[in-house]
């Protein structure tokens, strides 16, 4: 399954990026099993720009078991910055924000709910 895990709600859209550049780092050193093509999405340049943009979204391609996983590193690395973001994760037509400012274990089973998943 596709999964796209977006940030936003910086002062600017340069700051989202560095973070998800950041979370992208956390994600790859925890060394999740069954994640494939973990990396940030980039739009096509237009007419006249050098190179393609990066966006603010890290993209992965894993089975329901790593989904899980990776919404708890994603959980983690929130913790550990104590960022005042908002966390938008997304698989097919579902999808979901998180208020990095109010993290709870129910934020947790909200997510892996919404995506139908079992968290565990």
């Amino acid at each position: 399954m596709q999964l796209e895990v977006g940030i936003e709600g910086n002062s600017t859209a340069e700051q989202d990026v560095a973070d998800a550049q950041d979370l992208l780092s956390w994600l790859k050193a925890s060394r999740l099993k069954n994640v494939d093509d973990l990396a940030l999405k980039e739009v096509p340049p237009e007419e006249g720009e050098l190179g393609p943009t990066v966006l603010a979204v890290i993209g992965a391609i894993l089975g329901a078991e790593a989904t899980v996983e990776l919404v708890k590193q994603v959980f983690s690395w929130l913790e550990a910055k104590n960022k005042k973001i908002v966390i938008n994760v997304a698989q097919g037509d579902k999808e979901i924000s998180i208020d990095a400012t109010n993290l709870t274990t129910e934020e947790l089973d909200r997510v892996t709910t919404t995506l139908g998943l079992a968290s565990g």
